[in-house]
């Protein structure tokens, strides 16, 4: 019998141990991020990244063969989609995301009336523009995800306006 298909919606984790799932993706992630930092800053000399290549590619097909949106495994729960573990510019579990760390501000004159979100993140080389410094599109991102995290409800940034000074 096929495994049934859900959509990109869902997200799936292992039966009985999510915590460890989570963990393990997020360990994966970091990882990926670390990689792909230190591709963006090599400077190889011909046929130095041959066996990496190959590694990469073993990585690629044995993640390939693990549960998931397309092909889960019997046994796997149904939940849904996590935006703040798949998100693109902050999921936890995303390795192309950068290291971002938000949190909501919940005391004080700013608390949860003020609806203030803050964030941390340390750009690398893999989000740099021009040389030195981090292309102008991710600052955007930041900004337009800390928006919608700041709202009480779920809900879209109608417009952001970003003014770079260098």
């Amino acid at each position: 019998m096929a495994a049934e298909q859900f959509s990109e919606e869902e997200a799936w984790l292992g039966d009985g141990q999510p915590e460890q799932v989570d963990a393990e993706l997020r360990a994966l992630s970091a990882e990926l991020r670390r990689v792909l930092e230190l591709v963006v800053d090599l400077r190889p000399l011909a046929g130095d990244l041959a066996p990496f290549v190959d590694q990469a590619r073993a990585l690629g097909d044995g993640l390939a063969g693990l549960s998931s949106v397309r092909a889960p495994a019997p046994g796997a729960v149904r939940r849904p989609f996590d935006p703040l573990r798949f998100n693109p510019v902050s999921g936890t579990c995303n390795a192309i995301a950068p290291p971002l760390q938000t949190w909501r501000v919940t005391t004080g004159p700013d608390g949860p009336d003020g609806r203030r979100t803050q964030g941390q993140v340390r750009f690398g080389s893999v989000y740099q523009g021009p040389p030195g410094h981090v292309h102008g599109a991710m600052v955007a991102a930041m900004y337009d995800d800390l928006l919608g995290m700041s709202q009480l409800a779920a809900g879209f940034t109608g417009s952001i306006t970003v003014k770079y000074r260098r």
